[in-house]
């Protein structure tokens, strides 16, 4: 489905895909022309437990690439795009370094509009966050995601399958070791308002199944000079946090 419009700039196409009680997400590149409020979707926050599935329809959500790397003009991609289409994202999909600063003031001006933010955490050395390396870094991040009151879809490392990521990942064994071990951060300091998504890529997903703990898996795959769409599905836990 070929969308041009006017006031969005660099999208070669976008496939939403609405089942019901999965999450549809698309990837688009937009203007950071400023405009007025989208119209509110009805929701529920529960920042008690992770985000579930919808009792029917779907999530819809979206990654906007704004026109510089700024919180203002994320943010106004966002409001541009949200009155493009009439409504407001279920979820804004938002990167973060391995240690940014969270939240930013992008991520909270997405939060009190009533999205749900699917926050992509890069990482570092596998091996070294198992060995307790990071301990103070990612328990203090923790601690912020909790503080923040709301639910958060929270996707550590994505495509870790990925060639170029190999120095870093080392092997699955490495990785389920430290997404493991930040688990068990997050679980001592009693954030449960967390729904943890796993996404390999979409090669990664067709040759191995998922080993370590998860609340939610994403589907992601590349196409028409890069843009992305994806789908989220529930999957499973064993930490005691969904």
């Amino acid at each position: 489905m070929a969308i041009r419009r006017g006031r969005i700039a660099g999208l070669a196409a976008v496939i939403v895909l609405a089942l019901a009680g999965v999450a549809g997400l698309v990837e688009v590149a937009a203007s950071g022309q400023q405009s007025g409020a989208a119209r509110p979707a009805a929701g529920a926050d529960n920042p008690t437990q992770g985000p579930r599935p919808p009792a029917q329809g779907a999530y819809f959500g979206a990654r906007v690439k704004g026109t510089a790397y700024t919180d203002s003009a994320d943010i106004a991609a966002v409001d541009h795009l949200q009155q493009d289409i009439g409504r407001r994202l279920a979820i804004v999909h938002v990167y973060h370094l391995w240690q940014d600063p969270f939240p930013s003031r992008s991520d909270l001006a997405f939060l009190r509009q009533g999205s749900t933010l699917l926050l992509s955490w890069s990482g570092t050395d596998t091996r070294e966050i198992a060995a307790g390396r990071y301990d103070s870094m990612i328990r203090q991040r923790a601690r912020a995601i909790k503080a923040v009151g709301k639910q958060i879809f929270l996707e550590w490392r994505w495509e870790m399958d990925r060639p170029g990521l190999q120095a870093q990942i080392h092997s699955p064994a490495n990785y389920i070791a430290a997404w493991d071990h930040i688990r068990s951060i997050f679980a001592q300091e009693h954030v449960t308002n967390v729904g943890w998504v796993w996404c390999p890529t979409a090669h990664g997903f067709a040759i191995t199944a998922p080993q370590a703990s998860h609340d939610w898996r994403v589907w992601r795959a590349k196409y028409l000079r890069g843009s992305a769409a994806g789908t989220m599905a529930p999957g499973r836990s064993s930490h005691g946090t969904r």
